[in-house]
């Protein structure tokens, strides 16, 4: 009788591309374009119900000059959205604002 053993690696890459990077670029564009996360938030917050949806997210950052990729926009909203509620609170984008430093994390 003669068996065959096959050990498959399998690691999680494929479906975690570079985000703590991608975030970091993201965190650096939106630095260059606020003084604070609390300015941030104010500004997108489009119709002022305190939270902002992945449109005015999106929409405010290209209206003010930042312009982030499809991918940047879905990490950015996934990363965020810690709740999953689909929106994302000042709190949510105060911790992302002060968990990135510009040589990696804090």
């Amino acid at each position: 009788t003669h068996t065959h053993t096959h050990t498959h690696t399998h690691t999680l890459e494929f479906t975690l591309p570079h985000r703590p990077n991608k975030l970091r670029r993201i965190r650096v564009k939106l630095v260059n374009a606020f003084a604070s996360a609390n300015e941030c938030f104010t500004k997108l917050d489009d119709d002022g119900g305190g939270s902002i949806n992945r449109k005015e997210m999106v929409m405010g950052l290209f209206s003010l000059g930042v312009w982030l990729h499809p991918s940047e926009s879905s990490a950015l909203m996934d990363a965020l959205d810690s709740d999953g509620g689909g929106e994302i609170e000042l709190d949510e984008l105060t911790e992302y604002w002060d968990s990135y430093i510009f040589d990696g994390w804090k």
